[in-house]
């Protein structure tokens, strides 16, 4: 695998769980995420009940099992719009923008609040896109 380069694009369908009912008090349980691939182990942490117009926190971990340098992160959050299969992105984090050279067990990890749009009542969702060299 030596001087390979490997773009990684991973779904997590149902990962951000279902939107529900403003009405309903949102869970204090957390879904978490996790997944290995090309030296790299990805664990994202996130509620297990959200709501249109809430605020959520993301922790977002990403642990070297190689050496290798990341060269970018970033997690788009879609919702299906208006109870049809177009998905709208609502949100994109950067977990990374500038290449990072990790030794084997050193990790980085940053959480993010991001805001649920109104619009967002279907299921949420996120892809994972990351681009490694090893």
């Amino acid at each position: 695998m030596k001087g390979c380069n490997k773009i990684i694009t991973l779904i997590m369908l149902t990962s951000l769980a279902v939107a529900i009912s403003g009405k309903v008090i949102a869970s204090t349980f957390v879904h978490i995420h996790k997944f290995s691939f090309a030296g790299v182990e990805v664990v994202i942490e996130n509620p297990y009940e959200i709501r249109p117009d809430q605020t959520i926190t993301i922790n977002v971990t990403v642990k070297a099992l190689i050496n290798l340098t990341i060269d970018w992160i970033w997690i788009e959050l879609y919702t299906f719009h208006n109870s049809t299969t177009d998905e709208t992105m609502f949100c994109n984090i950067t977990h990374l923008s500038t290449p990072m050279a990790l030794s084997s067990g050193q990790w980085l990890n940053n959480t993010y609040d991001v805001p649920i749009p109104q619009y967002a009542v279907n299921v949420l969702y996120g892809k994972n896109c990351l681009k490694v060299d090893d």
